[in-house]
């Protein structure tokens, strides 16, 4: 494609637009500076935050010793080291990372490993910011999207986008992190190996052919929305192959229907209030579907009863919600929420079912110790694993804040206990 606009915004807009692959295509930009780079002082390099980051994690290894190893683990760096770092590479170990940061009081101690640094051109330059005394600043500015840039021989600076659809992703990846979720590109050959040693999810491995990502969430229906949604944006670029849950291979056509049910929670309820609709007592009610039998005793809602109700899944609970329907004469839809369709009373016969306690919750923090703070930031990254130390530290700052999508009740109080004994001083499970 050739085309030319004097808008760098509407060259970009076009690019984009005219993307045909089924993956994230790349872009290339050149820029001729006219200058000579042959001459130290026409030499131009540097570095440069793009305000919405480049797409992906970035990795950042720290060599350091004493005070400054200890601020880099508190930062996030994903690799610290001092001196026995430094030997591990010199004996092979490979570091797979994007940025290499250093203190002036430690570069020459890597110069045993500079050729191997240099080779992937992570060697730390103070004229990209990677040797300095300031460990947490450096890291912060890499991880939220810095790149590099420099001349080559030519006078030209070449930069590499990505993904063409970066923001896109980023989008994506941002709404799943508000339901404890998160996106995963892994190598195909990596995964089915994982999958077939771990025992779970092994029927997935024949999947995992092509450009395949990993969308996974707590949060089911609330998952199966946003992936619902995004993939409608972007059809011509992605497809939803398959879903895992549990034990139970999803279709797309299954991801779709959850994408449309209301949380598992509503569901029981309408099962609850349709089951104790305006029947006459003792009526034997006898459900078939292709997943499940239940048989009912109007006159007698037991325990039992109440425990089947509760072992369904959301397709099952769907299906069943539908079964009811039908068996009553009731449109498609009459409890909506929950809630008795108007015109449709619950009989007097029957009492409608008692309120019982919710079976999941979500982890709400209120409130923290700000004395604390640090381990409070440090306990909600070990709840959610899907989260940065910037966006720990974001939320932490911002409450009250969710923590969590619906959970168990039991896994709900461990994870307030958790945070209680870290710092936070008010915590609601909702």
């Amino acid at each position: 494609m050739n085309t030319y606009n004097d808008n760098p915004k509407q060259c970009l807009k076009k690019i984009i637009e005219s993307a045909s692959a089924k993956f994230n295509e790349s872009v290339d930009i050149a820029v001729n500076l006219g200058v000579d780079s042959r001459k130290s002082e026409e030499q131009v390099r540097g570095t440069v935050v793009l305000p919405k980051g480049i797409g992906k994690n970035i990795k950042v290894a720290v060599f350091a010793q004493d005070k400054h190893l200890l601020e880099a683990e508190k930062a996030g760096a994903d690799i610290a080291g001092g001196e026995d770092l430094v030997e591990e590479i010199k004996k092979g170990r490979k570091l797979d990372v994007d940025w290499c940061i250093t203190t002036p009081d430690f570069v020459a101690k890597i110069t045993p490993i500079a050729k191997v640094l240099g080779a992937k051109g992570l060697m730390p330059n103070p004229k990209f910011g990677t040797v300095t005394s300031n460990i947490a600043e450096a890291i912060k500015t890499i991880k939220s999207g810095q790149i590099k840039f420099r001349t080559d021989k030519n006078g030209v600076i070449h930069v590499n986008f990505k993904s063409i659809n970066a923001n896109d992703s980023l989008t994506l990846r941002n709404s799943l992190k508000s339901i404890a979720g998160g996106v995963l590109v892994v190598k195909n050959t990596l995964a089915r190996l994982a999958l077939e040693r771990s025992g779970k999810f092994s029927y997935l491995s024949g999947k995992f052919s092509g450009s395949v990502a990993i969308i996974y969430s707590s949060g089911i229906v609330e998952a199966a929305k946003l992936i619902v949604d995004f993939i409608n944006a972007n059809k011509e670029k992605m497809s939803v192959i398959c879903a895992a849950h549990i034990n139970e291979l999803l279709t797309v056509e299954d991801v779709n229907k959850l994408a449309k049910l209301p949380s598992l929670d509503e569901l029981r309820v309408k099962i609850m209030r349709l089951i104790s609709y305006d029947i006459p007592a003792r009526l034997a009610l006898s459900i078939n579907s292709s997943s499940m039998r239940l048989v009912v005793i109007m006159s007698n809602v037991t325990s039992d009863l109440v425990d089947k109700i509760l072992s369904l899944n959301l397709l099952e609970a769907s299906e069943l919600v539908k079964v009811l329907e039908e068996k009553i004469g009731l449109p498609a839809g009459s409890f909506l929420g929950g809630a008795v369709g108007a015109g449709a009373p619950i009989s007097d016969n029957v009492a409608a079912p008692a309120a019982r306690e919710k079976a999941e919750y979500k982890v709400v923090i209120k409130e923290i110790d700000a004395s604390k703070k640090i381990g409070v930031i440090k306990a909600v990254r070990e709840v959610n694993s899907t989260l940065g130390l910037k966006e720990a530290k974001e939320l932490v700052e911002s409450l009250p804040k969710d923590l969590t999508a619906n959970v168990p009740k039991d896994e709900a109080e461990k994870i307030k206990q958790k945070l209680i004994e870290a710092g936070v001083t008010k915590v609601e499970l909702e």
